[in-house]
């Protein structure tokens, strides 16, 4: 133990400090030194204003080291910009899907002579907005737009192409 520290102690009167402003500056400046002091990844700097139950029963001094802990006092987050304006899926799947079973003429699908068809994903769902919120749409839409052509023997050939299984 070095003397300042030493010397400090041995004024003290046995029994709880409640005052542990000195006492800290001197640990902090031995702390390296202490066996087990390195345990728990503890350096002597964090030492200021954490010390607990402070006892001196010479020859023994111990204390507690506080965690402080923090606590949220309220949750959510903060909507900085507006949320894009919502947008149901089901209506448009449910008109394309209509389009490619009765061969019907749309702006947003392109034949091919082999019985392909192309779905024009952005005359659907443009490419207007926050990009993650486009392609979460796309995707949706997609997704439910391959269960109703499935349902009648359609199946993606390619990205946003479908296909009518031939029967034998």
């Amino acid at each position: 133990m070095k003397i300042p520290l030493k010397n400090f102690l041995s004024k003290l009167r046995p029994g709880p400090l409640h005052d542990t402003t000195a006492l800290e500056e001197l640990l902090k400046q031995v702390w390296e030194s202490i066996h087990g002091s390195d345990s728990g990844g503890l350096q002597g700097y964090k030492l200021t204003g954490r010390l607990e139950k402070v006892q001196w029963q010479p020859p023994y001094l111990t204390f507690s080291i506080s965690t402080w802990t923090a606590q949220i006092v309220s949750k959510g987050h903060r909507q900085l910009h507006a949320s894009a304006k919502r947008l149901h899926i089901r209506e448009p799947a449910k008109r394309i899907a209509d389009a490619i079973f009765n061969n019907l003429e749309s702006q947003s699908l392109k034949r091919y002579p082999d019985g392909r068809v192309k779905v024009l994903i952005g005359t659907v769902i443009p490419a207007e907005g926050y990009q993650q919120t486009v392609a979460g749409r796309r995707r949706r839409f997609r997704a439910l737009l391959e269960k109703l052509l499935a349902e009648r023997g359609w199946f993606p050939v390619a990205n946003n192409t479908y296909m009518q299984t031939i029967s034998p």
